[in-house]
Order: structure tokens, then sequence, then C-alpha cells
């Protein structure tokens, strides 16, 4: 449920902000778990509160790759993004197989868990220093500059991956064809995903398998 308004909010102030949320978040909700060990309710919130980050990250593969990528690697990006996610569950789970967790080290090995957290959230703050490129990476982006266009259309540099020319494309955003006006709203957006078959047929089978593959992890745990 809280999926539409966390990409509400990533649609609206970036990615950098929706990455910052997560990292945060999952600090937050291990340091929790860290500090009130010894009783259920405070795990129980701490867990909840790294449920809420990962709203945010499974949400970021798409928008990376349709903000920083070009239409023939998006498919790409979006798939590395969405495996490396998996992958990094897989290895957590792995790791509890070759660790013996008893109640004397319980609290060493959520620390190790507090710990790799921060790491994430000072990687997250080193690194993301911007929520989109100079430039649009593709066609599709082009409205998302229009500002910068506008003031400065020079600066703007059309690095497709696309076989188009730059000073055709120029001319067609200084004269307007292509502008922000025509960028649907949020809630438009829902509207027309959610009136479309088979885009609400993807989203269920997408969605009963990542719930599937979360039940399998839990009883795994």
């Amino acid at each position: 449920p809280l999926a539409l308004p966390v990409l509400s909010g990533v649609n609206q102030y970036g990615l950098k902000w929706g990455l910052y949320c997560a990292a945060i978040l999952n600090f937050v909700g291990s340091f929790i778990r860290y500090i009130g060990i010894s009783s259920y309710g405070w795990v129980y919130v701490g867990t909840l509160c790294c449920s809420f980050a990962q709203v945010f990250t499974l949400s970021m593969p798409p928008f990376i790759a349709g903000e920083w990528f070009g239409s023939h690697e998006r498919a790409m990006a979006t798939s590395i993004g969405v495996l490396a996610n998996q992958s990094g569950n897989a290895a957590g789970m792995g790791a509890t197989i070759l660790v013996s967790v008893t109640e004397e080290n319980l609290w060493a090995y959520v620390l190790v868990q507090c710990l790799v957290a921060l790491a994430g959230l000072v990687m997250v703050y080193s690194w993301v220093t911007k929520s989109r490129p100079t430039s649009p990476p593709s066609l599709a982006r082009v409205p998302f500059y229009m500002v910068d266009i506008e003031s400065s259309p020079t600066s703007v540099h059309f690095n497709f991956s696309e076989d188009f020319d730059e000073e055709a494309i120029r001319r067609l955003v200084v004269n307007s064809a292509v502008h922000q006006g025509d960028e649907l709203s949020y809630n438009e957006s829902l509207t027309s995903f959610f009136s479309d078959c088979a885009s609400v047929a993807f989203a269920i089978i997408y969605g009963a398998i990542v719930g599937v593959f979360y039940a399998f992890c839990t009883f795994l745990s």
C-alpha cells in the first residue's frame, strides 16, 4: 500500500530523495533492533522501519534506468538493478546458514547488520549527489529538461543512443513541438495505467511473484 505514495514522492522530489529515505530508514530500523534487542516489540518496530525502506529500494531500478539510461539500455539496466536487489537478499540469507546464531551472540549478529546499514547510508550520501544527469539520456526525457533548455539552449547536449540529429531535436524543442505541458501528472499516469488491462495483468503477475519470493524467504528464516 505504501508503494503509491512512495512512487509519488520519488516522482516529485527525485531519485536522490528516494535513495536518501531508503538508506536512512534502513539504518534507523537496524539501530532500533540493536538497541531494543531484548524486547520483541522494539525488534518488530525496527523490522517494520526496514520494511518501509524496502518499498523505496524495490521501486529504484526502473526509476534509475529511465532517468540515467537511453531507450536501448533501460531493459538491461532495470534487470541488473532487480537482480542486484534479489542477489543481496540471497547473500543475506546464505550468510545466516554459515553463522551459528545463539542468544549469547545474537547482539553481535544484529550489530553487524546495523554496521552494514550504516555503511550503505554513508555510501549513498557520498556517491549520490544528483537525481539526474545534466543532459537527457533519451528523447523521452527531453520534456523534463525544458527549464534548462529554455534558459540556456546550448548548455544541454543530446547524447542519445538513438540515431537522431541533435540540431533537429534542438529546433524541435525551441519551437515547443516538445514541451513540458505534454507530461501527464502522477494521478493521470495512474489512471492510464489501471485503465490498461495488459498493465494491470503484468502488475498482478509480478506482484504475485515478488510475494511468493518474500514468503519463501520468510519461511526459510
